[in-house]
């Protein structure tokens, strides 16, 4: 999987970036940026990438380009505010809308992100790298349908061999994703029955009634003793 892409598209400039006619000094400047970063010198390509925005303003490459010097010297938040800058001069550069979704979703930003690689996935359809970030991204937001979705169109697109570790990983994501769609989709299990009640105890008779039962118990053994055992029986 490729990180944060870097702004090497000077020979694409002119398409991508139609909406700003660089100057010459713009140019010069920006072609200095690129190399810089290429090199690993972040710091000289974001002074060369700031000398380019100040001789042409707003134009998207060199924003773009500024956004991932940012990225490198691990000034997230500055970077993710250029590139959203760079895509809302130039709403077709492809590379702004990708680097736009990687940059928010390393910072959690999911709602930026998934808007970002939707953006991305449409202007560049063919490019696997787009959907795995998608489906990274739904999986984040908790949105299993759309995740599998993206995930199932990066296996449908890659087929570089390079990338099989991503390729294993966007297998086991949406076997995760469908196990836990059909453990939510199961009923639930019927409920064990709690053990019958034992039925309470009668209450004690009260004093009234323990006498009368004392009176009767006398007089039935009178009976009995009288030889009288109907009449015992039903004193």
């Amino acid at each position: 999987m490729r990180p944060i892409v870097l702004a090497f598209l000077v020979a694409a400039a002119p398409a991508l970036a139609a909406q700003v006619n660089p100057s010459p000094p713009a140019k010069a400047a920006f072609d200095r940026a690129e190399k810089a970063l290429e090199g690993g010198q972040y710091d000289q390509a974001l002074a060369a990438y700031d000398e380019a925005l100040k001789a042409t303003p707003g134009w998207s490459l060199a924003l773009n380009g500024m956004g991932s010097a940012l990225f490198k010297l691990n000034r997230r938040e500055e970077a993710v505010a250029r590139f959203k800058a760079a895509v809302e001069a130039d709403p077709q550069l492809k590379l702004g809308w990708f680097n736009l979704g990687f940059a928010s979703r390393k910072l959690s930003d999911f709602t930026t992100a998934a808007d970002a690689y939707e953006k991305y996935t449409k202007l560049e359809p063919k490019d696997p790298e787009g959907f795995y970030g998608m489906g990274e991204t739904y999986k984040a937001l908790n949105e299993g349908p759309k995740a599998i979705a993206a995930y199932k169109q990066y296996l449908t697109l890659e087929t570089k061999p390079s990338e099989q570790k991503w390729i294993d990983k966007a297998k086991e994501s949406i076997k995760q994703l469908e196990d836990k769609q059909a453990t939510a989709a199961a009923p639930p299990a019927a409920a064990t029955p709690s053990p019958a009640a034992a039925p309470a105890a009668a209450p004690p008779p009260d004093a009234a009634y323990a006498g009368l039962a004392a009176k009767k118990i006398a007089e039935g053994d009178k009976l009995m003793a009288d030889k009288r055992f109907r009449d015992a029986s039903f004193a």
